[in-house]
């Protein structure tokens, strides 16, 4: 018998229940590999929010986040993002204009994420109303935000609080008086406050810092530390 006839037999017995059962084995195994080495966040399918970002796991802030990071594509539909990697949402404000152009809202499509999907939320330099903020309280995993508040209340200062994890506050523009900006980091004990003074000349020597030493950096008496107790500089 040939090698002709040996592969005909073979096709003959090459059902399609067969192939059928073979492609649902192979389809699973991608499945599972690829569950091993990305996480899957979801975002609006009709239209971006803004743009991704990624880097290797850290507590630096904005800096490294500027130095690092690399563009990992648009907030749209499903992304997937590899395993170990931090996320970052940079909304420009074009894109809320965009959005409200089309009776979109930027933050119905923050709803869509879950706890731990994003690590950085960077919004553009324009005042966010209060009434938005509630859709931002599921984002207990962001560790860095940037946003303009024109005033802080008790429900700015609550709504912050809610995020649980957040290390880094940067803030656009001069509005807050420094007993608002004081109220804001005694109110937030685990988290740097900064303004755009504040960081002005810090890229080099400071881009790979985390919470704890900025905060010994932009304090000459002390920082707190991740339970709320404050320490002296040595």
């Amino acid at each position: 018998m040939t090698d002709d006839d040996h592969s005909e037999q073979h096709l003959d017995r090459v059902t399609p229940r067969a192939v059928e059962v073979r492609s649902r084995l192979v389809k699973r195994g991608l499945e599972n590999l690829l569950a091993r080495t990305f996480r899957e966040v979801l975002f609006p399918d009709d239209r971006s929010i803004g743009s991704l970002y990624f880097r290797d796991h850290s507590d630096a802030g904005e800096i490294a986040w500027q130095v690092h990071s690399k563009r990992l594509g648009e907030a749209k539909g499903a992304v997937q993002v590899p395993i170990g990697k931090d996320l970052g949402l940079i909304i420009t404000e074009q894109e809320i204009a965009d959005a409200s152009a089309a009776r979109f809202s930027i933050f119905s499509g923050l709803l869509w994420l879950n706890a731990g999907d994003l690590q950085a939320l960077v919004f553009p330099p324009v005042n966010i109303e209060l009434d938005y903020f509630s859709s931002l309280e599921v984002l207990e995993g962001v560790k860095l935000m940037k946003i303009r508040l024109s005033q802080v209340g008790d429900q700015e200062v609550e709504f912050l609080k809610a995020l649980t994890s957040l290390r880094w506050l940067c803030l656009w523009g001069e509005d807050l008086s420094e007993k608002e900006l004081e109220n804001l980091r005694n109110e937030l004990p685990n988290c740097v406050v900064l303004t755009e003074s504040s960081t002005e000349g810090l890229v080099n020597k400071n881009s790979a810092y985390t919470a704890k030493e900025m905060m010994e950096v932009l304090n000459e008496q002390g920082y707190r530390d991740e339970n709320g107790t404050f320490r002296r500089r040595r």
